[in-house]
């Protein structure tokens, strides 16, 4: 299976969306993002 890591807003979600277009079953890790600079974390 198929890990997905998504800071918030990003490119990822074209792999998120592109998973489910091809019934790719994917598990979604969401990071959130600093709210003062927006930035993702560091890890």
């Amino acid at each position: 299976m198929l890990t997905v890591h998504h800071p918030g807003v990003s490119t990822s979600e074209r792999i998120e969306w592109r998973c489910g277009e091809l019934n790719i079953p994917y598990t979604l890790v969401k990071y959130p993002r600093d709210p003062a600079t927006g930035r993702a974390p560091e890890a």
